[in-house]
């Protein structure tokens, strides 16, 4: 099976590199994608969504999609909950001393504090 990887910055400047050449276009004047795939040993997939970033392929900038791929990555990755002592001991309470099953212990901090319980 093949290993997945995030395009780096040097790959973009490779993609661009390459975007502008005479080698990696049809005899019609158009881009060949398998070329440019071949040469970066990458799936074509990935050279059609890299250039999807930017609406004309002469305004693709390696730096505005790192910086665009940053931004979009630092937004989609998941916030770990940071409990309180308050909820901390509300939990260990309902827990251990009224042996609360996950379902109601779920529901019970959704009473107690108004928000849902952080579940991954």
């Amino acid at each position: 099976m093949r290993k997945f990887k995030h395009l780096i910055f040097d790959e973009r400047n490779l993609f661009k590199d390459l975007l502008l050449s005479d080698t990696c276009k049809k005899k019609n004047g158009t881009i060949n994608l398998s070329e440019i795939a071949r040469q970066m040993n990458r799936g074509i997939n990935t050279v059609k969504r890299e250039i999807k970033r930017f609406k004309n392929i002469q305004d693709y900038k390696p730096s505005d999609a790192h910086k665009d791929y940053k931004q979009k990555r630092k937004k989609c990755i998941k916030k770990i909950p940071e409990f309180t002592k308050e909820k901390l001991d509300f939990i260990k309470t309902r827990f251990n001393k009224y042996h609360d099953t996950p379902e109601q212990l779920i529901y019970r901090y959704f009473i107690e504090f108004g928000i849902k319980f952080p579940a991954c």
